[in-house]
């Protein structure tokens, strides 16, 4: 068992002295020191559905997501020779979990802006980006988070946001990056790529669990410090989303428009 550090799980290596496997069969002594004829194999338990998931892992492979998985590993050492008068493998079993970790918002960035450009002066789309990342006190080989992002806007849940990588979907929602510049470069490019006018932050998300070696993450009253955030790029993943929310189906949240007023002299 341990916590998720993005990093695969560790095992003996069995060709260094005192890492062999000894023991007898049928009365002959046999050790087990070869990895290369090692294979693991894991299954993830999936607590929904109460069930193994499908059979994962190839040679020396271990998992690294988080998740609770029944482990095997087999060894052909002896399987060699005469197929009659030979052992076909050793295999041993045994439970192995890697418990999620926190992950936490970094900060969070949303800014209105229009879909037909300067035809009008009406906003009718709000673009949320943010960045996303494992919590303080996490291992810095951790990766950047996956899941769901819960958007919240005066205590009103706008809408539920999936935190995509284009190795997850054809196109993603989120890039990775390791360095404050390339955060930095991927927000301006957001804002300006997506014509936003008035650009502020808002304090409007929280999150909901999330997955794949994630943990959950906490958004934190108000965007962190500029310090913080820049202390936080210390070799880790982070991730930056981008979200396009649709105004016309949140009324509520369209900017207030100035009502004209006339005063009659007397």
């Amino acid at each position: 068992m341990k916590d998720y550090d993005g990093l695969p799980f560790s095992t003996a290596d069995i060709s260094k002295e005192g890492h062999e496997i000894k023991f007898e069969e049928n009365g002959e002594p046999r050790i087990l020191n070869d990895p290369s004829k090692i294979d693991h194999k894991f299954q993830v338990v999936d607590f929904e559905t109460k069930t193994l998931g499908a059979e994962q892992g190839s040679g020396t492979q271990t998992p690294s997501d988080e998740g609770l998985m029944a482990f095997s590993t087999t060894s052909t050492q002896y399987a060699t020779g005469d197929w009659a008068a030979s052992y076909l493998d050793h295999r041993s079993r045994c439970w192995i979990q890697i418990s999620p970790v926190p992950s936490r918002i970094v900060s969070l960035k949303a800014a209105w802006g229009k879909t037909d450009g300067n035809k009008s002066d009406a906003f009718d789309k709000l673009i949320v980006v943010g960045d996303v990342t494992s919590g303080k006190g996490t291992a810095t080989t951790c990766k950047a988070p996956t899941g769901t992002i819960e958007i919240v806007v005066d205590g009103e849940v706008v809408d539920t946001v999936p935190v995509t990588y284009p190795a997850d979907s054809v196109e993603g929602n989120t890039t990775v990056v390791t360095s404050k510049s390339e955060a930095d470069s991927l927000i301006a490019a957001a804002i300006a790529n997506n014509k936003l006018n008035n650009s502020a932050l808002f304090n409007m998300a929280r999150s909901l669990p999330l997955q794949e070696g994630a943990g959950i993450a906490v958004a934190a009253d108000a965007p962190t410090s500029s310090a913080e955030r820049d202390a936080s790029y210390d070799g880790r993943e982070h991730g930056i989303f981008t979200y396009t929310i649709d105004v016309s189906k949140n009324d509520y949240l369209m900017p207030a428009t100035p009502t004209a007023t006339s005063t009659r002299l007397p």
